[in-house]
């Protein structure tokens, strides 16, 4: 995952594996299930102290396949969002 602070502009890079997530899954359709991941990072901008948050969820279904993604972001903009099909693999 790729960002920028929103106030002074610097960038910043994660490792897609040091990524905290949280796994459940939904019943839907009736049968089967569609596993849920969610995750937060938040920290504080090493240049400016701007506080940085981003809070991301995506959905596999089926079983090892990315369904979908929802990512919202506080006090930066995000340049390059996870790779969700890696963390599916990882998990």
């Amino acid at each position: 995952m790729k960002l920028a602070c929103d106030i002074c502009t610097r960038d910043y890079s994660f490792d897609d594996g040091d990524l905290d997530l949280n796994a459940g899954s939904i019943k839907e359709p009736p049968g089967s299930s569609k596993k849920v991941y969610s995750g937060i990072f938040s920290g504080e901008c090493d240049y400016c102290g701007n506080l940085i948050s981003v809070e991301f969820e995506f959905y596999e279904y089926p079983e090892g396949v990315l369904y979908s993604s929802n990512i919202s972001e506080n006090g930066c903009v995000i340049k390059e969002e996870p790779d969700y099909q890696k963390l599916i693999d990882l998990n």
